[in-house]
């Protein structure tokens, strides 16, 4: 099986190397569950009118959505820069699932399981969508 992440070096930016208590707990759920993930892979995103790279905590190539531990809640300025990234990834169109650690508590990979279920039928409804537009527009 290939792995599970790629790292950008495999010696200084790997999740179990540098990643916080909650990002390694997430990257063990992920593993576990045989999601696909990207440690901190960079992402293009426009900001302020300008091309920025963001690098979110995890990126899920198989579902197209990137996953952040808010693991700063509480730290000055945090949930100023928290409400920027979120804004930005809405404008940008990118699916983002925020996890905190209150979120982690009980059996929470059934959340984040949830919430990959509902954007991956989100996108189905919208290809049916489209499909049934193209249907239409056939006859």
């Amino acid at each position: 099986m290939a792995s599970h992440y790629t790292p950008r070096d495999a010696n200084s930016n790997s999740v179990e190397s540098r990643g916080t208590y909650g990002e390694r707990q997430l990257a063990r759920m992920f593993h576990r569950y045989h999601i696909r993930y990207f440690y901190e892979h960079p992402l293009a995103v426009i900001d302020r009118e300008k091309v920025r790279v963001y690098y979110p905590d995890f990126w899920l190539p198989d579902f197209a959505v990137a996953v952040e531990y808010v693991g700063g809640i509480g730290l000055d300025g945090y949930e100023q820069c928290l409400a920027h990234k979120k804004a930005v990834y809405n404008e940008n169109g990118v699916r983002c699932i925020y996890v905190s650690p209150d979120d982690m508590k009980r059996y929470w990979p059934r959340r984040i399981l949830r919430e990959l279920r509902a954007v991956t039928e989100r996108r189905l409804e919208r290809i049916a969508s489209v499909e049934q537009h193209l249907y239409y527009n056939r006859k």
